[in-house]
């Protein structure tokens, strides 16, 4: 239904391009050259709002497409009648329903998405705190929370696509466990002592060369 949807606006764009030619029409009276200008801006949110759902399907688990559906018909069929008319008449509900359908997406798909990647992100910041190439986990991380702007993009998803599977990688190549996860959890919060340092950690310390990337302080209490 959606890749029909995609299908019916591309075969009207010719309708954009034979309307957008009143723009230099001298003959037009300021009224309309402003309903116009107002409409070209709402569709151009429209076509990004299509933009970011098409990008958002590559998250399988994501309803906020289904959960919307309706409106973006309601909104698409407003917008082949303008097109048919080739006139352009004021309508605030065109715009009222756009901006509060973009609202609706835009909290939705950052609710959707900081769940998505809350793991991952947890596990590379506690990786980076021991890791030999920090400033690349860092990268990864903030190429990954990019994805939480709206609208989406293309060139953003396929840099969060390839730096997300690369963090992924990152983590299954140190082999956590519960024990280890602790541990650098008490490093990152500065809670970690001398008694954490079992001989299991010791070892995995040892085997990924985090030697010198662990300092060790002293605290002093009264």
């Amino acid at each position: 239904m959606f890749n029909d949807f995609r299908k019916r606006m591309n075969n009207c764009s010719t309708k954009m391009s034979e309307i957008s030619l009143l723009r230099g029409h001298t003959v037009e009276v300021d009224n309309e050259a402003k309903n116009r200008t107002e409409f070209f801006e709402q569709t151009d949110t429209f076509f990004s709002i299509v933009n970011s759902i098409h990008i958002a399907k590559n998250f399988h688990d994501c309803s906020m497409i289904t959960q919307n559906l309706e409106s973006l018909k309601e909104i698409w069929t407003i917008i082949l009648e303008i097109y048919s008319s080739e006139r352009v008449s004021k309508n605030n509900n065109l715009k009222k329903m756009i901006t509060k359908l973009n609202d609706n997406l835009q909290l939705e798909w950052k609710n959707y998405i900081s769940s998505h990647d809350a793991e991952i992100l947890d596990m590379l910041d506690i990786f980076s705190q021991v890791c030999n190439n920090k400033r690349e986990i860092n990268e990864i991380t903030n190429s990954i929370r990019s994805m939480n702007s709206w609208p989406l993009s293309e060139a953003v998803f396929n840099k969060y696509e390839n730096r997300r599977t690369l963090g992924e990688k990152k983590i299954s190549e140190i082999h956590f466990d519960k024990e280890i996860e602790e541990f650098l959890r008490k490093v990152k919060n500065q809670k970690a002592s001398l008694i954490d340092l079992t001989p299991e950690i010791l070892k995995w310390i040892k085997e990924n060369n985090f030697d010198k990337n662990i300092m060790l302080s002293i605290k002093f209490t009264q």
